[in-house]
């Protein structure tokens, strides 16, 4: 679908009664939007809201998690009443890692009960809402080929639907300066069920990735199934994700390791948002990438923000490839007991 094409879908779309309630909010943020000089910036900021829109509106609220304390148990002894051994009165720990606590919760859904704020920040299966922006600059092997600025917009959207747990993610890419040309870009989610285990979780879901503008491989649309695994303990998150995007046309796999170290409970260093991609249609690697990222929790006027800069090399050398890429940004977290 072309850029043309695309915007003509949206006024379509957005002039149908049933629609305008999922659109109201991003025609307003439209109207604002054009008041930059960034090509088709409202059709941007338009589609980004309207997603976002659309799967905050799928969300089941099952019910925010409380912490549940026990009623201290009373022994009848000679008549008397005498409160149970103090500790008869803990609150039960859960532990998110995956032990036997853990493990006997398998019919309790997915809920993180218990788990710590940062946990949840470096989890892509966590219960926690997320939106990132994210800047990133590249710079080419090819000094020909120019600089790349591109912006990133992402959002992770837990929901329930058919009683199991659904991790969501959708990012958008908005093209400010590249050779593809400037405008609206790849547009990929992913939603996977994700499922307890006693060392973990682990998910599996589609995937789709959307190019609004013509591709080099000429394909707007792909899907595929997507996966991922992941364990936590006390400082280390282990993982692996991947998303499989198939057409008629072109076939690509991403693979991204998932390696983080946290320092205490708001700092954390990691491979960062690394993908490894392979092009099945032409048989070669497309990105190679090392990178480390550091990242801090901070509080803002009571709101708890992730800030993180992620340097990325580039080991695969061919033309068209950034060589370095820079990422910088942050990312608004929303516990569950903040919604």
């Amino acid at each position: 679908m072309h850029r043309n094409e695309f915007s003509g879908f949206i006024d379509d779309f957005q002039s149908k009664p049933c629609a305008w309630s999922l659109f109201l909010i991003p025609r307003q943020v439209g109207v604002v939007a054009t008041l930059t000089d960034v090509p088709n910036m409202r059709l941007f900021v338009s589609f980004l809201a309207a997603v976002v829109a659309a799967l905050v509106g799928l969300r089941c609220a099952p019910g925010l998690a409380q912490e549940c304390r026990r009623l201290p148990p009373v022994m009848e002894e000679a008549g008397s009443s005498v409160v149970a051994p103090a500790e008869w009165l803990q609150p039960t720990v859960h532990d998110v890692t995956g032990g036997a606590d853990f493990a006997t919760q398998a019919d309790a859904g997915v809920a993180e009960i218990g788990e710590r704020l940062i946990d949840k920040a470096t989890d892509p299966f966590s219960r926690m809402m997320g939106f990132m922006v994210r800047d990133e600059i590249g710079v080419p092997l090819d000094t020909e080929d120019g600089e790349l600025n591109q912006l990133d917009f992402r959002a992770q959207v837990p929901f329930d639907a058919f009683g199991k747990f659904n991790a969501a993610r959708v990012e958008v890419q908005y093209n400010i300066n590249s050779s593809d040309g400037d405008g609206l870009y790849d547009v990929m989610l992913f939603d996977m069920v994700v499922t307890k285990t006693s060392w973990g979780k682990w998910g599996i879901g589609p995937s789709i990735s959307m190019v609004p503008n013509s591709s080099s491989n000429g394909s707007t649309f792909q899907a595929g199934p997507a996966a991922g695994v992941i364990s936590i303990t006390e400082h280390w998150t282990i993982g692996l994700l991947t998303q499989n995007y198939l057409s008629s046309q072109y076939c690509q796999t991403d693979i991204e390791p998932l390696l983080t170290y946290k320092f205490n409970e708001t700092t954390w260093l990691s491979l960062g948002d690394i993908k490894f991609e392979y092009d099945w249609t032409n048989g070669h690697w497309i990105q190679v990438p090392l990178g480390i990222e550091l990242a801090r929790i901070v509080d803002i006027a009571g709101q708890k923000i992730d800030f993180f800069v992620n340097p990325q090399y580039n080991l695969r050398n061919s033309d068209g490839n950034q060589e370095w890429q820079f990422y910088f940004g942050f990312t608004l977290l929303l516990p569950e007991d903040k919604r």
